[in-house]
Parts: C-alpha cells; structure tokens; sequence
C-alpha cells in the first residue's frame, strides 16, 4: 500500500482531532513512524490496523462504546466490521447478532435494561361544596373585579 493513503489518514485525524489524537492512535497501533513517504509501500495490514485504532480511540474520546465485535455483513471481509456504537455503558455483551440475515446484514439484537417509569404522585387541594355559601362567593367575585 502505497503512503499516500496512509499520510491522508493521519493528515484527517489531526486536522479533525488534533495533533495528540494521532500520537495516541500511532502508539497504539504500535507504528513507529510518525510521518508516511506519500511514494513509499508499505505493508497492506497497516492501514487496517491504523483505521480500528482511530476508531476505537475517537469513540472512546467521544465516551461511546462499539457494541458490535465481529462483522454482522453476509459478505463482508473480517477486517469490515460495522459501527454501532452507545454511550450507554455495560451493554457490550448484550448485543448479539442473529443468524437469519436481514438483506445482506444478519440483524443485531441488543438486550438493554430500561428502567420503569414511575407516575409523580401530585397533590391536589380539594374543597367540599356542599358547605358553600354561593351568594357570599358571588359577592366576593362581584367586588373584586
């Protein structure tokens, strides 16, 4: 692969999110090099390995979680892998992919707790009125306007 594909992407990473996110996703996708020769090759899993790196760092900068860890495609390559991501933390091992394929995705189902939501009691002042005095409230209601 050539290091014109490999420069463009370090080149987004740092214009996007900043020069330390790059030291970060280079160190550990253990490559040493800080730069890429645009006319150079250099070795096919590079790019891969560069791209899953940023990913996950960039989601967890971002506090999200990638809930899928295996490619859910019917005729995906293993290094594709789809992005479905939460920041609702401890749900990784409850999503799933099932085996009845939807198009030419297998659907994932994802177990996540919801809490019940409860109805606020509200007070309400009730008064008897069998006990009013109508024309007292009439004239009160009159005078006051």
């Amino acid at each position: 692969m050539y290091g014109l594909l490999l420069e463009n992407l370090a080149e987004f990473i740092k214009v996007t999110y900043g020069e330390d996110q790059w030291e970060t996703v280079r160190r550990e996708a253990l490559v040493d090099m800080p730069s890429f020769s645009t006319h150079q090759v250099y070795p096919e899993a590079l790019l891969p390995r560069l791209a899953k790196t940023a990913c996950k760092a960039i989601l967890r900068d971002m506090s999200l979680e990638q809930l899928v860890a295996k490619p859910i495609g019917l005729h995906s390559t293993p290094t594709l892998l789809d992005l479905i991501a939460t920041n609702t933390t401890g749900l990784r091992n409850s999503a799933e992919a099932l085996h009845k394929p939807v198009a030419d995705h297998q659907p994932v189902l994802l177990r996540a707790p919801v809490p019940r939501e409860r109805r606020r009691s509200v007070t309400a002042t009730v008064r008897p009125w069998k006990r009013v005095d109508w024309d007292a409230l009439n004239l009160s209601l009159l005078l006051a306007d």
